[in-house]
């Protein structure tokens, strides 16, 4: 229905990580980093994207991948100050 709805990938994420299903749920976070958009007709948490960030670094982290979740830590930080 709304693809691109950050909260919505936000749900996808945070649903996938429940069910152990890594790699997609790191899909989301990225989806809704990349390309989400915020619904004025929605809630959506102060500090989504912030969120989104830090959920993916740790769902890296999860995975394995060490420098992935740094990385993408600070590129968030450069892209958001």
């Amino acid at each position: 229905m709304f693809p691109e709805d950050f909260v919505l990938l936000l749900r996808l994420g945070s649903l996938k990580v429940k069910s152990g299903r890594l790699a997609e749920a790191a899909a989301d976070y990225h989806a809704a980093l990349e390309r989400g958009q915020i619904r004025t007709s929605t809630i959506h948490l102060r500090g989504g994207r912030a969120h989104a960030a830090l959920r993916l670094r740790q769902i890296y982290l999860q995975m394995g991948q060490r420098e992935d979740g740094p990385r993408l830590w600070h590129q968030f930080l450069e892209e958001e100050p």
